[in-house]
């Protein structure tokens, strides 16, 4: 079987005046390409 290469960044999750704010760094992802999810309880 082949190898997968899989990227699982650390990240901050913080509650903010009622918002979640999650940090993480990326190095060579640009904002306008990373889309995240959240679906029941689980960030995607």
């Amino acid at each position: 079987m082949g190898e997968k290469n899989v990227f699982t960044p650390t990240f901050d999750i913080k509650d903010k005046e009622n918002k979640l704010v999650v940090t993480t760094d990326l190095p060579g992802i640009n904002k306008e390409d990373i889309e995240i999810n959240l679906k029941g309880a689980c960030l995607r």
